[in-house]
């Protein structure tokens, strides 16, 4: 399953996944949803990080930290 995620993370980038994902972290409601995001961000942005800065990644992230306590908040950025 390894060797599939940059190939998953480059067809998530061409088809405008990272904007989906952002467009997703604007729904509160569910911290589940939230999280699981956050992990699909982070798999690309190891992959394409350009991405993840162009497609708003980081500005969408750093208006969730105060959701989360202080060793997330590390993780997350």
């Amino acid at each position: 399953m390894i060797d599939i995620i940059p190939q998953l993370c480059v067809s998530i980038v061409s088809k405008h996944g990272v904007e989906a994902l952002c467009e997703r972290l604007k729904d509160v409601e569910s911290i589940e949803a939230i999280e699981s995001v956050i992990k699909a961000l982070d798999k690309v942005s190891e992959e394409v990080p350009q991405a993840v800065v162009m497609g708003r990644g980081l500005e969408s992230l750093s208006k969730l930290l105060e959701f989360f306590e202080f060793p997330k908040q590390v993780l997350i950025f």
